[in-house]
């Protein structure tokens, strides 16, 4: 729902019910996947908050609880019953960031620091930082954590993604890679100026 003023937007979202989720469950699996136990436990420990609960979804996809196999989505109903439903954002994040591999953390830090690139140039950035780059942006794409937008950007799957992983990356590693990414676009010959003297001053 939204509503505006001269002065001000406000978009007010809906907590989820259950027709709502099994909408939402639709839309994005072509069927429910989840059955209406699970459903309502989801409801109750999310609050029906749609973006924990699409943030939740999305940490199923990256731990393979949730599978794309043979053209359909595929529920591991015994590893589910062993997942503990996130309760907060950061809760939710935290899940879904678990687990990845060192090429895949170091990635998603230089993404967060830099903002949404072109595949090209995300590629070089770190190239001299990981060994296949185009694997990984790949595998954080299944994993619904990096989207490909139509400009032919890559960018994190919600923004708070980029906040979460500065937030929790150690403060030389952000240094080093703000060093990195400022003198990358230095080279390039970026016409962004005030974002390379902001990795700079983020690299003192």
């Amino acid at each position: 729902r939204i509503a505006r003023s001269p002065l001000a937007e406000q978009i007010e979202v809906l907590p989820f019910n259950d027709e709502l989720l099994k909408k939402y469950l639709t839309a994005c699996f072509g069927r429910l996947l989840l059955p209406e136990k699970e459903r309502r436990d989801l409801l109750s420990k999310a609050q029906g908050i749609p973006l924990l609960i699409a943030a939740f979804l999305k940490s199923l996809i990256a731990s393979n609880v949730i599978q794309y196999e043979d053209g359909y989505w595929l529920l591991d109903r015994k590893r589910y019953k062993q997942v503990r439903i996130p309760t907060d954002l950061d809760q939710s994040l935290a899940s879904t960031l678990k687990n990845m591999r060192e090429e895949q953390t170091a990635l998603m830090r230089l993404l967060a620091l830099a903002g949404p690139l072109p595949k090209s140039d995300l590629t070089r950035f770190v190239r001299g930082v990981i060994g296949n780059p185009e694997l990984t942006m790949d595998d954080l794409t299944q994993k619904a954590i990096l989207v490909h937008h139509g400009d032919g950007t890559i960018a994190f799957a919600h923004p708070l993604y980029s906040q979460f992983i500065i937030e929790n990356t150690p403060t030389d590693t952000l240094r080093k890679f703000s060093a990195q990414l400022a003198a990358s676009l230095a080279l390039s010959g970026s016409g962004d100026s005030l974002r390379v003297a902001q990795l700079y001053i983020g690299a003192e």
